[in-house]
């Protein structure tokens, strides 16, 4: 399959769409944003080289799950207008950065990074998401925590294991709910 239909879009009572191993679909049609109904994303081993912005009108989407595609080296600042997402896992990517609007991400509990080793540094806005509960990101090029993570007073568990971090800010002493870390 090289492309999806843009009638796609008409189908509005669609929960969840999974695409998996299409090496030859390259995008998206922007109709992709008119699945009124979908509540969960999984992408792996397709060779999109970008998300559509039409993404963000996605209102009920509740978990984005995106690995091994080798060609996504940047997500779109719209991802922050997903508003009811509480689930993201990313893995395998080739991203160097998560856009600064994840941290408005108000819903968000639980965001999984695995393998993204290009991945050397997380948006002061990180702090914003305030109901995360589980951080994972490993295996990353990540050097250093931005201060900001001590803001999500909910974190539960927090792994940054297989990173280049050398020292935990001071401000973690105030995340007092915190259970599990895994360095």
């Amino acid at each position: 399959l090289k492309e999806l239909p843009s009638s796609i879009g008409k189908l509005k009572r669609l929960k969840k769409l999974e695409l998996s191993n299409m090496s030859y679909l390259n995008n998206l049609p922007n109709e992709i944003g008119e699945l009124e109904s979908l509540e969960e994303i999984v992408f792996s081993n397709v060779d999109l080289k970008e998300l559509p912005s039409s993404i963000a009108k996605l209102k009920r989407l509740k978990k984005l799950s995106i690995s091994s595609m080798n060609y996504l080296n940047a997500l779109p600042k719209e991802i922050g207008d997903l508003e009811n997402l509480e689930a993201i896992k990313f893995t395998q990517l080739n991203i160097a950065n998560l856009p600064k609007e994840i941290g408005k991400l108000k819903n968000l509990e639980k965001m999984e990074l695995y393998d993204c080793i290009l991945l050397d540094s997380l948006p002061n806005e990180i702090g914003n998401l305030f109901f995360l509960k589980n951080l994972i990101i490993h295996n990353s090029g990540l050097k250093e925590i931005p201060n900001e993570l001590s803001n999500i007073k909910l974190l539960e568990s927090l792994d940054l294991s297989k990173s280049f971090i050398k020292e935990i800010p001071k401000s973690f002493e105030n995340m007092t709910n915190i259970r599990n870390i895994i360095l």
